[in-house]
């Protein structure tokens, strides 16, 4: 399995409940490159269309358990290497991996 492979399929079992919470359904999750930058996307529906306060409801809950996620990660392991999915350190862990495969291209943002 790949990385992204691996980050799309960790961020679905993440991101479902918060979904299923709301009666809304989880269409796709996609980690991708666009340019320089690269982007975590979940993408979201409901009967009669999702609006952006749909959006922001569900982002933040994810944020949240994101972050969480992250702070158990920390508490269990602190020289952890798993993939991260919190904003704030998804540049510095994929700056890293560039760094070390010897790429200098970096991120400048990631999106969530």
């Amino acid at each position: 399995m790949s990385k992204i492979s691996d980050y799309e399929e960790r961020a679905e079992k993440l991101i479902q409940p918060i979904v299923d919470e709301h009666s809304f359904e989880l269409v796709d999750v996609e980690f991708v490159k666009e340019g320089n930058d690269y982007y975590l996307r979940a993408y979201i529906d409901k009967e009669g269309g999702i609006n952006i306060d749909d959006c922001e409801l569900v982002s933040k809950a994810f944020e949240e358990k994101l972050d969480k996620e992250y702070m158990d990660l920390i508490n269990k392991d602190e020289n952890s290497i798993y993939p991260i999915f919190m904003k704030k350190q998804a540049k510095k862990i994929i700056d890293e991996e560039n760094e070390k495969n010897g790429e200098k291209e970096k991120y400048n943002k990631t999106e969530i």
